[in-house]
């Protein structure tokens, strides 16, 4: 959660669960099935970040009887008697709450901020986060609740997920063309939903129509990971950007294979790529193929 001391929400979170245990696992529940999270039993990490973002989102978006946020009704009734500093800052963080994807456009270690940009409407956020500013991240992607109180901007708790990759034109063209208006569990999908491919190395029929434009998101996502990893493993020298330059527009620069060959032949026209990397190149190119005439429909 926040490290502003005017947003210590895990003091309210804290307290719902002493004093109403049942509604806070009535909400788990719900936020469960919003979710649908693939998460293996053993995966402990995995188990305790979605709880924990299920408690955020109990906090901010769950609906009581009276269609206020458990936080609103908290800060309404003030059952622990918190001085009206704190109950300010959470007033603040009702009326600011801002859930989107942002890229990460850099960061200010000196002043502990990180620089956001909302990827629909190209808003531009100096979060204050000491410890991702200063973590070497200048550059990635990742979905968010944000807050603002006296001023500054944080986040309200972990973020729903974080590539630490830079984005494409491409991709960022994808995402903002596509319906951007995201829910805080659909973000929470992109990283722990359930998805078509067991991994991505393995996905030639990953992409179906009946994907949602979250689950198409995330794959592309993954996909450029994959790409980074294997262009590392392989010494491919095409970049992901020039890679993905004109992806889905057959038009302009014939099917996918031909965009393959014209960027990875040799002089005697051969595509110079050992078999196996050249099969884990097919996969991700061609899914991220698809995944962009989907979404682009």
């Amino acid at each position: 959660m926040s490290k502003n001391e005017k947003l210590a929400f895990s003091k309210v979170i804290e307290y719902f669960i002493r004093e109403a245990p049942r509604l806070v696992g009535t909400a788990q529940d719900e936020f469960i099935d919003l979710v649908d999270p693939d998460i293996d039993d053993d995966d402990i990490d995995s188990i305790e970040m979605v709880s924990a973002l299920a408690l955020e989102w109990f906090l901010f978006d769950y609906r009581m009887p009276n269609n206020n946020s458990p936080l609103e009704n908290f800060i309404r009734t003030n059952p622990l008697g918190m001085s009206d500093s704190e109950l300010s800052g959470f007033k603040q963080s009702v009326e600011t709450n801002y859930v989107s994807i942002f890229s990460i456009e850099g960061a200010h270690p000196e002043m502990g901020t990180v620089v956001l940009e909302d990827m629909d409407t190209k808003k531009r956020y100096p979060v204050l986060d000491y410890s991702l500013s200063s973590s070497g991240v200048e550059q990635g992607i990742l979905g968010a609740r944000i807050v603002k109180c006296d001023g500054a901007w944080y986040f309200a708790g972990n973020p729903a997920f974080a590539y630490p990759i830079g984005m494409s034109d491409n991709l960022k063209r994808v995402f903002m063309e596509e319906e951007t208006s995201h829910d805080f569990p659909s973000l929470v999908r992109m990283r722990f939903g359930h998805h078509d491919s067991e991994s991505v190395s393995c996905m030639t029929q990953a992409v179906s129509a009946d994907m949602s434009a979250a689950e198409l998101r995330a794959l592309l996502l993954e996909l450029e990971m994959a790409y980074k990893n294997l262009s590392e493993r392989a010494a491919l020298d095409v970049s992901w950007e020039e890679l993905t330059e004109d992806l889905g527009v057959i038009g302009e620069v014939g099917s996918p294979l031909d965009k393959i060959r014209e960027l990875f032949s040799a002089e005697d026209g051969f595509i110079d790529i050992e078999e196996d990397a050249l099969n884990e190149l097919l996969d991700i190119y061609f899914n991220a193929w698809n995944a962009t005439v989907v979404l682009e429909k």
